[in-house]
């Protein structure tokens, strides 16, 4: 009689035989719909389906700011993202961490950026899915946050490190406007005749000052605060704050760079994350010698932001040769000026476009409502606290007097119209008007004291005044 172990063991491996082969039929058969391309330093991936053709361009989706990649534009512009990012740190090449990238068929996304991070024995690996039809900002902004993820894990364990995303906005901002970043899919044509005419000029490889932009901006927008930068919310990382904060990330990476040892501290910054709970844990050691706690850190970006809307090309300030009282008094008049100064729009008829004017503390309390001074004022008095910690010590008594004035004048006009109460019926009725002139006296007193100070008065012009101020309509523009 026939064996029935013997029938059963060979229909196993007829089986085991026939499941191998179909596994290696289906392994060739992926192998030959999808193509992968590999990056100059190995440690990007691209895979799409074949075969594969980039998505064409609307012309207001170019104007939107929609790029297509292919595979081989995603390897080449995902290595010029960390060359130049890499640079901007003052670090080497040491990645660890493989990322891949998948084009998702279908309709496309231009927000599309997912990633996945895996932890495996010898590190961290990455996979992210994204469309071929992508947002500019969405693909650059991306990449850096996903480098700097990969070097901030290079030592981590279990738990992924956390980077902050003034960080990320910053060096995004700072490439977007340093780095030749091209990705539409003329720059293959435009390589090829740059190599064929040796005279042939990229315009948008010109160098151009990446703060150029930022310092636009910042002249027309109120910068964000220290506090906002390390604890933004949500609508600082969306709507219309979003590129106020990208630009005040910029400025604040850029100033921090500039440092003593700045990159370094950077760079010590990132391989401390995976030893802390949170990044601001690991910031303040790293930039130990500059900053102890978050009160430096808040005086600093003051000091910084009054230095760069005052002058924006100044040298940098270093908060320990930046000591108490060692502005010098001439350029302690100068910002008080610029400071003094606010910017306005006028319109003075109804279908003339408003311009941007200057008014002076007096002309801004006779001629604007009250919730416009208040809100031009209160950062004023801010400011002013600041300057006076690095101010000449000849100036205390100024800034002292200026500080009072302006507090009384708020308090006063706070509290003007009030009627008599029974806890105080001997309260007396204030009128705004009495209370601006008497505040526009005393401003005049403490400018005329400022002039006599100044051993070589600054030339300064004079805002213009309106003849009549019950026809123009002011709109206070936040420095």
């Amino acid at each position: 009689m026939p064996n029935p172990n013997f029938h059963r063991r060979r229909v196993a491996a007829t089986m085991s035989s026939l499941f191998s082969a179909l596994c290696l039929a289906a392994v060739l058969f992926a192998a030959a719909d999808f193509r992968t391309v590999e990056s100059r330093s190995g440690q990007f991936l691209i895979r799409c389906r074949e075969p594969f053709s980039p998505p064409s361009l609307r012309e207001d989706e170019k104007a939107a700011g929609l790029i297509t990649l292919t595979p081989e534009l995603a390897a080449v512009s995902a290595e010029r993202v960390k060359e130049n990012l890499l640079q901007l740190l003052g670090a080497s090449d040491r990645w660890r961490g493989k990322i891949r990238l998948h084009f998702r068929p279908g309709k496309p996304n231009p927000d599309l950026f997912q990633v996945r991070s895996a932890r495996f024995s010898n590190g961290w690996a990455y996979q992210v899915v994204i469309s071929p039809k992508i947002r500019r900002q969405t693909w650059l902004r991306n990449c850096v946050a996903l480098l700097l993820l990969e070097i901030g894990n290079r030592l981590a364990g279990e738990r992924s490190v956390e980077i902050p995303f003034w960080l990320i906005d910053g060096i995004a901002t700072e490439l977007r406007h340093s780095a030749l970043l091209d990705l539409s899919p003329s720059h293959a044509e435009r390589l090829r005749l740059g190599a064929a005419n040796p005279n042939f000029v990229f315009p948008n490889q010109l160098y151009q000052d990446a703060l150029l932009s930022t310092r636009r901006w910042l002249a027309q927008n109120p910068p964000a605060s220290a506090a906002e930068l390390f604890f933004p919310e949500d609508q600082h990382l969306r709507g219309q704050k979003k590129q106020l904060f990208a630009h005040s990330a910029h400025l604040f990476l850029r100033r921090l760079l500039d440092l003593r040892a700045g990159k370094a501290s950077l760079r010590q910054f990132l391989s401390a994350l995976p030893t802390r709970l949170n990044w601001q844990q690991a910031f303040f050691p790293s930039f130990e010698p500059h900053f102890q706690k978050m009160l430096d850190v808040e005086k600093w970006w003051a000091v910084i932001l009054s230095d760069f809307l005052t002058n924006p090309y100044s040298a940098p300030i270093d908060p320990q040769k930046f000591e108490v009282g060692s502005r010098p008094l001439k350029e302690t008049l100068a910002q008080l000026d610029q400071l003094f100064s606010l910017p306005a729009l006028v319109g003075r008829k109804r279908n003339q476009i408003a311009q941007r004017e200057r008014f002076s503390l007096q002309q801004a309390i006779d001629q604007w409502d009250y919730a416009d001074q208040k809100a031009a004022l209160e950062p004023i008095l801010h400011r002013l606290e600041i300057l006076a910690i690095y101010a000449h010590p000849q100036l205390a008594p100024l800034f002292r007097d200026y500080q009072k004035t302006l507090r009384n004048y708020l308090f006063e006009r706070d509290q003007a119209g009030l009627q008599p109460s029974a806890k105080r019926p001997l309260q007396i009725r204030r009128r705004p008007q009495h209370i601006a002139q008497k505040t526009q006296q005393k401003l005049n007193q403490l400018d005329a004291q400022r002039r006599k100070l100044s051993t070589s008065p600054t030339q300064t012009k004079e805002p213009q005044t309106s003849n009549s101020s019950k026809q123009t309509k002011t709109l206070p523009s936040q420095l």
